[in-house]
C-alpha cells in the first residue's frame, strides 16, 4: 500500500502542490514525515515599493516566529492619492517549521 504525500515547491515555480507516492518503508523516514509546516498570511506595509512591503511583513513575522523557511506574495496593492501611489501593500503568506 501507498500512501498520498503534499511535497511543496518553491515559491518561484509554485503551481500548486504536486502529490507523490511512497511506499510503506519511505513513509517511516523521518525525513519525510515528521516535517510540518504552519502557513500565516501577512500584510506588509512600505512606502517604498512592493519588494519592501513583503520584507516588512516577513521583519514583523520573524519577531514571534521562529524557522521561516519560504514566502510567497500572494497580492499587491497599493493606495493612490491625488494620482500618486503614497503607500505600498504585500499579502506574503509565511512558511515555517512546526516544533515538536
Amino acid at each position: 500500500m501507498t500512501e498520498s504525500v503534499h511535497v511543496a515547491h518553491s515559491p518561484r515555480f509554485h503551481r500548486g502542490p504536486a502529490r507523490i507516492k511512497l511506499s510503506p518503508a519511505a513513509c517511516h523516514s523521518a525525513s519525510v514525515i515528521d516535517v510540518v509546516q504552519k502557513v500565516v498570511e501577512i500584510v506588509g506595509v512600505s512606502k517604498q515599493g512592493f519588494s519592501e512591503a513583503a520584507q516588512d511583513a516577513i521583519s514583523v513575522c520573524a519577531r514571534t516566529v521562529r524557522g521561516i523557511k519560504w514566502a510567497k506574495v500572494t497580492e499587491m496593492e497599493c493606495k493612490v492619492v491625488e494620482d500618486k501611489i503614497v503607500e505600498y501593500r504585500s499579502l506574503v503568506r509565511i512558511y515555517f517549521d512546526v516544533e515538536g
